[in-house]
């Protein structure tokens, strides 16, 4: 058996290790807080989708146009989650084809082995939610530049055009990978003098820009003041001492993130983390040792490098987050490929080395804690079982998307309500959606203090009783929940409660 052939059979057996992990637990998790404003917003009818995207996320419409459709094969959270599953296949398939492309056959099995079994490919191949598509369209995107560069035929510009399109309107981050990599190639072109590869490259670069300003004009300044990114811009720069420093911080999470994924108490782990940043130092820095023999190979690195150093200014500017979090997934496929590149030349070099770094690259990404969920489908099944129509329900803010997406998947029952209901709940509407069956669900009030956050609710629930009402709390952090409920002790007795992962809920009696 041909050597290529064996390597297209374990890259379908790493396929189907990557099809068994995602599936058996896909719908283990119940839909958390962004997963189901995703899933809301896709359930406008198509003449308002990109309306309801525009003002309830802070995303481009793609990815909420294909679960706009996948929907019709089911809302449940298996079948909603599935979209990104099978997205997440293509992309390890994609990645083989792209290491194979820049180095070699093995760099390709390595990446996809790696796309196959780290925790964030897993957790977002399992989320309703459009970074399992940004994987994709980055590596297809890396894949067509590649061949473009090389061959400068008119059909591969044409699909990188697609492609990149493609990228943004799915998720903005993408840009920044786009511009880094495009402007390597174009200065490339221009030192090299290839005239004929600069015109065919400015005039994709030219329809590119010409297409996405849609999203220039009308989308970006509307979302880009919101969320993590809401201070972009108003940044104060510190020392050189100091700058150095955050850049050196967060840049370790970064990489410890891309084989641990998001461990929410990092204290407990930091060996583990410490190890994480440490073995993609090595072998980024034996793939510069790999790269820099051949100028056909050596752009992989220049273009994570310029990509990185893109992606920390955007950073460090407020307008694009760097560090630890799904954000720098964006980074992913050229470090997954690099790092790969890097154990595939050890392997060269000593082999021993070599078998070491992938099997501790390995163990990390399977011992590596998940992140917990936030379990509102345990406290909406307590919920529906302990409940009497008559006493009155404040849904806390943070729980207001997910719990009614629990309450409809529980009891079947689907009402005809706007797509973006809870954003008109959030900002405090009277509405028959807003307080239905005596389920109030209530305004975004983080920014009260823990007084006023009880008052607010109680102004709510007292209008249907006076002496006891259920409380249901998700996605917020631990100390403003205990505040708001040692002070509605002070007033009420807890006479019953549910407390699961990340999610509550208390029916309070007056005292």
């Amino acid at each position: 058996m041909s050597t290529h052939l064996q390597n297209r059979l374990i890259l379908l057996l790493i396929i189907l290790l990557a099809f068994f992990i995602r599936l058996h637990t896909l719908d283990l998790r119940p839909l958390w807080f962004d997963e189901s404003m995703e899933f809301w917003v896709a359930t406008a009818s198509l003449d308002k989708l990109f309306a309801a995207v525009k003002t309830s996320l802070q995303d481009p419409p793609l990815y909420s146009l294909l679960l706009h459709f996948w929907m019709n094969l089911g809302q449940d959270e298996f079948t909603l989650r599935l979209l990104s599953t099978f997205v997440s296949l293509l992309s390890i398939a994609t990645i083989f084809t792209l290491g194979c492309h820049v180095h070699s056959q093995a760099a390709g099995v390595v990446s996809a082995f790696f796309l196959a079994i780290l925790p964030p490919e897993i957790r977002f191949a399992q989320e309703v939610g459009q970074y399992a598509i940004l994987i994709f369209t980055l590596l297809l995107n890396l894949l067509v530049m590649s061949y473009a560069r090389q061959t400068n035929r008119g059909r591969y510009w044409a699909i990188w055009v697609i492609t990149a399109l493609l990228c943004i309107y799915n998720y903005y981050g993408s840009l920044l990978i786009i511009i880094a990599v495009a402007g390597v190639v174009f200065v490339e072109n221009i030192f090299r003098r290839r005239k004929k590869y600069l015109l065919k490259q400015i005039a994709a670069l030219l329809v590119f820009i010409l297409l996405i300003q849609p999203l220039v004009v009308g989308w970006i300044p509307n979302q880009l003041l919101r969320g993590p990114t809401s201070n972009a811009f108003a940044v104060n720069f510190h020392s050189l001492s100091i700058e150095a420093g955050i850049l050196l911080t967060n840049t370790k999470q970064l990489l410890a993130y891309q084989l641990a994924g998001y461990i929410a108490e990092p204290e407990l782990w930091t060996n583990l983390l410490l190890l994480a940043w440490v073995l993609i130092v090595i072998s980024l820095f034996f793939s510069v040792l790999g790269l820099a023999k051949s100028s056909r190979h050596a752009c992989l690195l220049v273009w994570l490098l310029v990509s990185w150093t893109l992606y920390y200014m955007a950073g460090r500017l407020g307008a694009y987050p760097y560090g630890g979090t799904r954000h720098a997934l964006i980074l992913t496929p050229l470090l997954v490929l690099s790092v790969s590149v890097g154990i595939t030349t050890m392997w060269q070099i000593w082999r021993p080395l070599s078998l070491a770094m992938f099997i501790g690259i390995s163990v990390i990404a399977i011992v590596s804690p998940r992140e917990a969920p936030e379990d509102l489908r345990s406290v909406a099944t307590y919920f529906l079982a302990n409940r009497a129509d008559n006493i009155p329900t404040y849904v806390y803010y943070g729980a207001v998307p997910g719990f009614r997406y629990q309450l409809q998947s529980a009891t079947d029952m689907e009402k005809e309500i706007p797509a973006t209901w809870y954003r008109e709940c959030w900002a405090g509407a009277v509405e028959p959606y807003c307080m239905d069956n005596n389920i109030f669900y209530g305004k975004w009030i983080r920014h009260l203090l823990p007084e006023e956050k009880v008052s607010e609710i109680l102004a709510t629930v007292t209008h249907s009783s006076e002496t006891e009402f259920w409380l249901v709390f998700s996605h917020t952090v631990v100390t403003e929940q205990d505040e708001v409920v040692n002070r509605l002790k002070d007033l009420y007795v807890m006479v019953a409660s549910i407390e699961a992962q990340g999610a509550s809920a208390y029916l309070f009696h007056v005292r």
